[in-house]
């Protein structure tokens, strides 16, 4: 009996000690993984100490042993702020920062800090990479583009000038004694100098946009003025073509507002002009309602709807990019660049608004032209 006591006794320590040296040696892989792992790595207690620094880490900030930061307090390494909270239960924190190495070289980090729990002992892994060449690239990117806008608009302005004087000088002409052949030549000249005049007006916005230079004013105005000019202004353009064109406005709207008139006729010109060009029957349905109001802020819905040509499901997702059409077709049979809705877009968006489309638009009635409706909100403050 003594004997097959001694016997278990025995076979069990065996089991103990092998499963302490798996263990042991599942440790030390664990840690060759850590210390090899592409990114840095610190485990900082709860008083920010660190106890724990891998081979990347050391790399990443330029030192040569882990002696030089064991026990340091983590918060001087990655320079975070002195009075930061670390997170706690499942809360992670990420932040992208500039430090400075041991060689006092500047490197971009983008540091995780995850909360865990070791031996019920609070311990946080401090995560970081360095994304220095990504942000040069990016920043370059940037630069290029930003160099870009500034060329267009350079040259869109200085396109546009010489465009003013052929259209003014053509105005002049028309009104000298002209036979029948030489007014329609004056015409055609005066016609497409003012397309061209609107398509270099599309590319120096898209590009002031892009560079960040157009600003938003914030003015006061009679939005039923300025919505009765847009009428006007295209009602001969719709009756040239037999369409309807029907304005229905809340009357809760109040009248006196605060925001850029210039800039919201603008998107209404583009949609409205959008939609006589794309309908060939029926109607142009504009809508304006409040969306919602607080305080002194008022938040509008605009809504122009039509019974043409309407929009493929599977083009609508991209109509508001820059220089896209439903199809190059388009093009060649009405014409323009395609930077109109782009412009729109960003024009609403600057104004605290969204813009999106529906097509069908709900009120034609005709399959063979299905219609749009592109509905789009603006913030503006009331007096």
């Amino acid at each position: 009996v003594i004997s097959i006591i001694i016997f278990v006794f025995v076979v069990i320590i065996q089991q103990q000690l092998q499963a302490e040296t798996r263990i042991r040696q599942t440790l030390i892989a664990l840690d060759k993984i850590v210390d090899n792992l592409p990114v840095g790595v610190f485990i900082s207690d709860n008083n920010f100490n660190i106890k724990k620094v891998n081979n990347s880490a050391l790399q990443m900030l330029g030192y040569e042993n882990t002696k030089e930061i064991i026990s340091k307090n983590v918060k001087g390494f990655l320079e975070l702020p002195i009075n930061m909270n670390y997170p706690k239960g499942g809360h992670v924190y990420t932040e992208k920062k500039e430090i400075k190495t041991q060689q006092q070289q500047i490197i971009t980090l983008l540091i995780t800090i995850v909360p865990i729990k070791l031996e019920n002992e609070d311990y946080f892994l401090n995560t970081f990479v360095d994304i220095s060449q990504i942000e040069r690239a990016i920043k370059a990117q940037e630069n290029a583009n930003k160099m870009k806008s500034q060329f267009l608009a350079n040259m869109s302005h200085e396109i546009r000038t010489p465009m003013n004087g052929i259209i003014g000088i053509t105005d002049l002409l028309s009104e000298t004694n002209l036979n029948q052949e030489q007014k329609e030549l004056v015409d055609l000249i005066q016609n497409s100098a003012e397309v061209l005049l609107r398509i270099i007006n599309d590319i120096l916005d898209f590009s002031k946009i892009e560079a960040g230079k157009l600003i938003i004013e914030k003015v006061p105005f009679n939005i039923r003025q300025i919505l009765k000019s847009i009428q006007e202004n295209f009602s001969i353009q719709a009756s040239a073509k037999n369409l309807n064109l029907i304005f229905d406005i809340a009357p809760e709207i109040p009248e006196d507002l605060i925001g850029d008139p210039v800039r919201l006729q603008q998107v209404f010109s583009n949609l409205i002009g959008n939609a006589i060009k794309f309908t060939k029957e029926g109607k142009i349905q504009v809508k304006i309602n409040i969306n919602s109001e607080k305080d002194q802020e008022i938040e509008l819905k605009f809504s122009v709807a039509d019974t043409g040509i309407g929009i493929p499901k599977e083009s609508i997702g991209k109509i508001f990019e820059s220089f896209t059409q439903v199809d190059s077709s388009m093009t060649r049979k009405y014409g323009g660049t395609g930077l109109g809705l782009t412009i729109s877009k960003q024009l609403v968006e600057l104004m605290h608004g969204k813009i999106w489309v529906k097509s069908p638009s709900g009120i034609s009635k005709n399959k063979d032209y299905p219609g749009s409706d592109f509905v789009f909100t603006s913030r503006f403050l009331t007096k």
